[in-house]
């Protein structure tokens, strides 16, 4: 048996015993799954507290970190002490390393964790072991004091794998560092590629990412804060994680590493820690608390998590499906990555060519209370679709003028109709006083916007700049609060409140038709046209005339539950529904709900009113669901189709698309990329939000057919995208372009022979 030493005199022996003992062995690579919730995260805790906590929950340490010398804090991670970590454990604080070395003797034990730091002008460790008797017995050894040269030559001499480090500072400024190795053989064999090192030793969390990049399947496990926002870094490898970019049946990583997650200070951040682990589906391997600068002005914490089960994939694919799964395995791959990288809990992706489903596929959970009704995504379950929403909208509007409905004014809808002259103004009994001076600004004012105008974007206003000269200056769909607060509405003010007591005066920024600018409001005033004209307004009118006659209301809804997210952190949103996930980074904001607007609320519960601009992002629908609606407006079939010919092609008509700024182009209720000659859009709102593509549409749409045209959408259960957070909808958008760039995917969306809506009931 090997005898293993460190740099002191003192010498402390793994492999003490071969006798056969009924103990369980317990891991040593931090990899093992376990339930959810049998993990969690412990901040600047006394000795005394911890040792509670520990007690009460049955629980054993993972990792501790000294968040504070004197009086002694302590910060980490524990996991029930269960299978498969049930082994007999002990800790220690405030202890020397000949006490240690002392504990580790009596108890036959190796270490799990050391963390050195100095009071008094003392070393002191923390110390966690756990039995290393027979089943569970290994050759190991620890180094309470050392340098990275020395565990350099140890590991290059020993081929042993570095399993925990620490690093100190005394009061002479002199870094001190200690590890705990193990022998990289039998069952704790772990390959470790070629030129990869197993720790790195003054790194930036971009430096980690990279690091996690680079080399495929390695993870971190363990994390010392260097302060000034660089880590002493430990990692293992997975060999089982091929590398995703030579590799196309790849499966994404399980682990993950975020910087700068805040703990439990205040109910308002106590969200963050848990919410990437709920979110994730986690727990956490390795936890220390950040430091802005050489003062230690506390930032966060770095953290790096493990998936505590296998992110689920769902497909509820018919029993007849021959559509060749494994030609889709770098699209899977792909998803998860994304999922992986943006935190999100979520996602279902859904693939036609021409009017047949040939692939859908939903990852991960539709809410992470584990084992909950619904847990896990389906191709089924409701996401938010912010503006996608405008799609919807934009169809029923073409549809009244297919149908040659009247405006108020008994004439017949059209693209070119004006709508304040001959709808709005006679549906809301407005005068042109009550429009004042925008009704006659420079090219006619609103009297001038038309139907067309509403709907590419052109309208004239800048939704930004709408209320110029008040306190409500802005959006005014996110601005409920101020604007009913400044005309005396009791209520969240909707569309035809907005239009005719705030915005119907306002200035427009330019002339209605001169340049593109995305409004929101522009499609509440889409909204109110459709309620002025379809007896039975504008939300009934969709699902009676387009979510009926395409998917029904299990595949497509609109967002009427309660906005105002219930008091229990463990709300589970119903089995049919996605729960809206924040970023852990995301502030709470006041609620845009009348009369709530002194409540602080998440995002998704209340930041954003839904149900006042339905027609401009409020409803909510699956990824199958959607894909049906879109394969039922682009003439994909003879059959089943909600839209003429003429009225699809009158959504991307050279003639009826508006030009922004900076060279962006908008059809009515899309975007699109000339160059590429995809027609697309995109959807984002706090809690959710993602795209739907008619792909390279411009250049393969021909004799009113659209029988080949390969359609997608892709949804998601998180989105922000401001304030430097992620944009999960923007992303998931980049990895689908990448998958279906793959020439085996899309050899297997061109070659799929079975429709797969019939399993949907669709």
């Amino acid at each position: 048996m090997r005898q293993l030493s460190y740099l002191s005199s003192a010498l402390i022996l793994a492999a003490l015993s071969a006798e056969a003992r009924a103990v369980e062995v317990e891991p040593t690579t931090k990899f093992s799954r376990i339930e959810a919730g049998s993990a969690h995260a412990f901040f600047a805790q006394t000795p005394a507290a911890l040792s509670t906590l520990l007690t009460n929950n049955n629980e054993k340490i993972v990792d501790v970190h000294v968040a504070q010398a004197s009086p002694l804090l302590l910060t980490g991670s524990t996991v029930k002490a269960t299978h498969p970590y049930s082994a007999a454990s002990w800790w220690y604080s405030g202890q020397t390393a000949a006490n240690v070395g002392t504990e580790l003797t009596n108890h036959n034990a190796r270490l799990t964790n050391l963390q050195g730091y100095v009071v008094d002008g003392q070393t002191r460790y923390v110390a966690a072991m756990v039995d290393n008797t027979g089943s569970n017995n290994r050759v190991w050894g620890w180094f309470p004091d050392t340098t990275l040269a020395s565990l350099t030559t140890h590991v290059n001499n020993t081929g042993d794998r570095v399993i925990d480090m620490s690093t100190w500072v005394d009061g002479s400024s002199t870094r001190h560092f200690s590890a705990v190795t193990i022998a990289n053989v039998g069952s704790d064999e772990i390959e470790i590629p070629a030129g990869a090192p197993q720790w790195q030793s003054n790194v930036t969390a971009a430096e980690i990412q990279d690091f996690l990049s680079t080399w495929p399947g390695s993870r971190v496990i363990d994390l010392e804060s260097r302060g000034s926002g660089r880590f002493l870094v430990v990692y293992a490898f997975d060999a089982n994680e091929p590398n995703l970019a030579t590799n196309n049946t790849a499966i994404a990583p399980d682990s993950w590493f975020y910087k700068g997650l805040t703990s439990g200070t205040t109910p308002m951040y106590e969200r963050s820690i848990s919410h990437v682990t709920r979110t994730d589906g986690s727990r956490i391997i390795a936890i220390q608390p950040d430091t802005l600068n050489n003062q230690g002005t506390q930032t966060g914490y770095g953290v790096s998590l493990l998936r505590s089960q296998a992110l689920p994939m769902m497909s509820a694919l018919p029993a007849n499906n021959n559509n060749g799964l494994g030609q889709f395995s770098y699209l899977d791959s792909r998803i998860r990555t994304f999922m992986r990288q943006y935190g999100v809990a979520g996602a279902a992706i859904a693939i036609a060519k021409g009017d047949r489903l040939v692939h859908a596929r939903a990852y991960g959970y539709s809410d992470t209370e584990l084992g909950a009704d619904g847990t896990f995504a389906k191709p089924t379950t409701l996401f938010r679709v912010g503006s996608i929403s405008k799609l919807i909208t934009t169809t029923a509007i073409l549809q009244l003028i297919e149908n040659n409905e009247l405006t108020p004014v008994n004439t017949p809808l059209t693209l070119n109709t004006r709508v304040f002259r001959d709808i709005i103004r006679p549906y809301l009994s407005l005068t042109v006083a009550d429009e004042g001076t925008a009704a006659f600004t420079p090219g006619g004012g609103l009297e001038a916007i038309t139907v067309e105008q509403v709907l590419n974007h052109s309208a004239g206003w800048s939704d930004g700049s709408i209320g110029s000269g008040t306190p409500c200056v802005g959006n005014p769909l996110v601005e409920t609060v101020c604007i009913a607060s400044e005309t005396g509405m009791l209520t969240t003010p909707s569309c035809e409140d907005l239009i005719a007591n705030w915005a119907i005066s306002d200035q427009l920024a330019r002339s209605p038709g001169s340049l593109g600018e995305y409004s929101n409001f522009g499609f509440c005033v889409a909204q109110t046209i459709v309620d002025a004209i379809a007896p039975q307004g504008y939300r009934e009118y969709i699902e009676d005339n387009i979510i009926d006659d395409v998917t029904g209301a299990d595949l497509i809804d609109n967002s009427n539950r309660p906005q105002l997210k219930p008091s229990s952190d463990t709300y589970v949103a119903a089995s049919w529904e996605a729960h809206d996930y924040v970023f852990p980074q995301e502030a709470l904001v006041p609620s845009k709900l009348v009369p709530q607007g002194a409540t602080l609320v998440e995002p998704p519960y209340g930041g954003v009113p839904m149900f006042p601009g339905l027609g401009t992002g409020g409803w909510k629908a699956s990824a199958v669901g959607l894909l049906k609606l879109a394969t039922s407006i682009n003439q994909s079939s003879a059959s089943g189709q909600i839209l003429s010919a003429a009225s699809f092609s009158s959504i991307f008509d050279p003639g009826n698309r508006s030009v922004t700024a900076s060279g962006g182009t908008f059809g009515l209720g899309t975007e699109m990329n000339v160059g590429s000659g995809d027609v697309y859009k995109t959807g984002g709102v706090a809690g959710g939000g993602g795209i739907v593509v008619f792909k390279n549409l411009l250049n393969t749409y021909a004799a009113a057919s659209c029988s080949n045209c390969i359609t997608w959408v892709a949804l998601v259960n998180t989105a922000a995208g401001s304030g430097g957070l992620p944009d999960p909808p923007g992303g998931i958008n980049q990895a689908m372009i990448d998958a279906l760039n793959n020439p085996t995917v899309l050899a297997g969306i061109n070659n799929a022979t079975v429709d797969m809506f019939p399993g949907y009931g669709l």
